[in-house]
């Protein structure tokens, strides 16, 4: 690492700009299915619809990050 770079506080990113695309995916994928979900009245089947959606995006998105 230059001396420059070690001044200005460099450091290489963490993630690739794919796991980055790929966790804003999911993240606008899960704010629209809450926002869907909010729209349906509570118990209804849409709410419930909206609501699977939401836990199987954040399930696939803590896999695919290698969370668990």
């Amino acid at each position: 690492m230059k001396y420059k770079e070690q001044l200005m506080g460099y450091r290489k990113p963490t993630f690739s700009v794919e796991e980055t695309m790929q966790t804003e995916k999911y993240q606008r994928l899960i704010h629209n299915s809450i926002t869907a979900r909010d729209r349906c009245e509570v118990k209804s089947w849409g709410y419930q619809f909206w609501n699977n959606v939401m836990n199987e995006l954040i399930a696939n998105a803590r896999l695919s990050n290698g969370l668990n």
